[in-house]
């Protein structure tokens, strides 16, 4: 997407723990640039979100509940935002998960 010019279509909202748990950082914000949110659910730091991804956070952040939305974690975190999307309105169908056991 990157290479092909159309990553700018899309939002990145990246939880991790702790700022040290961050994968390719510097990297992700060049290819992302606004279109990033780092959020932080173990520590506090200037610049990130930092509590756990819920449901007003994703109203406050997600401007398009058309689109699709990618998940990615644990499987309760999984659960947990399938749940989420649904009641903001996200179709089912615009909604693909990988879960981790």
């Amino acid at each position: 997407l990157e290479d092909s010019k159309t990553l700018n279509k899309n939002f990145l909202i990246y939880s991790n723990k702790t700022a040290a748990d961050i994968v390719v950082e510097q990297e992700l914000k060049k290819m992302f640039k606004d279109n990033i949110k780092f959020v932080l659910t173990r520590e506090e730091k200037e610049g990130f979100h930092n509590k756990r991804i819920d449901e007003n956070f994703l109203e406050d952040v997600i401007k398009d509940f058309g689109s699709y939305f990618y998940v990615c974690g644990p499987r309760q975190f999984v659960t947990d935002l399938r749940e989420i999307l649904t009641n903001l309105g996200v179709k089912k169908e615009k909604i693909i998960f990988e879960g981790m056991t």
